[in-house]
């Protein structure tokens, strides 16, 4: 059970680099109910985001969770960030042997 707890009011702004997204319900031929968790560098959660996708939206989903995915991104106002594998480091050799 959560505790509730009054505060006054207060603005909370993180920067969030990544979404996980999960199935609350889902309510088959119907609808599915997804959680969608953003976390900052820390993994730590920043936000949480419920979207209920009804309609021709749940019958486009299929089996396709690729989906699911541009749709929170897009209702979300998203853009995936380009990942880049870090360069390998370059090595200098000193000897004239190895040149």
């Amino acid at each position: 059970m959560e505790n509730i707890i009054n505060i006054n009011e207060a603005s909370i702004v993180k920067k969030c680099t990544k979404i996980g997204i999960s199935v609350n319900e889902l309510i088959l031929f119907k609808s599915v109910s997804l959680t969608v968790c953003f976390y900052d560098e820390r993994d730590s959660i920043c936000k949480v985001e419920i979207l209920r996708l009804s309609g021709s939206d749940y019958e486009m989903w299929s089996s396709d969770d690729k989906y699911i995915e541009n749709y929170v991104m897009n209702k979300l106002n998203l853009s995936a960030a380009v990942v880049v594998d870090p360069v390998p480091p370059s090595y200098v050799f000193l000897d004239s042997e190895f040149s």
